[in-house]
């Protein structure tokens, strides 16, 4: 795997007071070029890999709009590896300007600021689009709930997908029901030739024609036709 980490700008997002925001103003305009450069070298050098893996935080160190996602995600599916996204998160409210850590935020936030409308709307668009990419074959959620006030000395901010009083918030149901959607079960009846159909995605999948009679199967592609026999 080509591991992809964060393009930091050290100055602009650590110490952001005096900052003439260049940096951030970049990122803020969506502009990718040094994770694409480096695996476009990679390609000329032939170098073997078969998995682009990618840290990827909205207002951290990438811009906060999806439509920048969208571009960022198109450009590295065009070297026709798998990708994983393998830390996301969206931040779902404020976090704290003392802490030096999130100066990044403030200096990046989007039209209107964080908030869990933001999140609940930029997270459904990134799932949209996963659903719609194929070369994304997964994505890691990075932290579940928010911890601000009772953390030690390493607050990890509001981009938790529930409160820290424990309560859900949106984005946890947009998550979900994703996350669900990959799941199938139905009930089949067949034709007069004993044929049947479902859609669902690839995977291993088990078949009952009765609760004693059963056999499992792989699904590969989105194309599959599979004939199964119950003797």
């Amino acid at each position: 795997m080509v591991d992809l980490g964060p393009l930091y700008c050290f100055d602009d997002f650590w110490y952001p007071i005096g900052s003439n925001g260049g940096c951030i103003h970049e990122l803020k305009k969506g502009k990718i070029p040094d994770h694409l450069d480096f695996v476009q070298i990679l390609e000329k050098k032939r170098s073997p890999y078969d998995i682009i893996g990618i840290e990827y935080q909205p207002g951290s160190h990438h811009s906060p709009e999806f439509r920048h996602f969208r571009r960022f995600f198109h450009e590295l599916s065009r070297f026709s590896k798998p990708i994983f996204i393998w830390e996301f998160w969206v931040p779902g409210g404020d976090f704290p300007e003392e802490v030096p850590n999130y100066g990044m935020y403030t200096f990046n936030r989007p039209d209107g600021g964080w908030s869990e409308e933001y999140q609940k709307a930029m997270l459904k668009q990134v799932l949209e689009y996963i659903n719609a990419n194929p070369q994304i074959t997964g994505l890691t959620q990075y932290g579940w709930r928010d911890c601000i006030t009772d953390c030690g000395s390493s607050p990890s901010g509001s981009y938790g997908l529930i409160r820290e009083d424990g309560i859900k918030k949106p984005s946890y149901y947009i998550m979900r029901n994703w996350y669900e959607s990959w799941f199938t079960e139905c009930d089949l009846i067949t034709d007069s030739e004993g044929r049947t159909s479902f859609l669902g995605l690839p995977g291993r999948y088990r078949i009952s024609r009765s609760i004693f009679r059963k056999k499992t199967v792989d699904i590969e592609d989105d194309s599959s036709e599979i004939e199964i026999v119950f003797d």
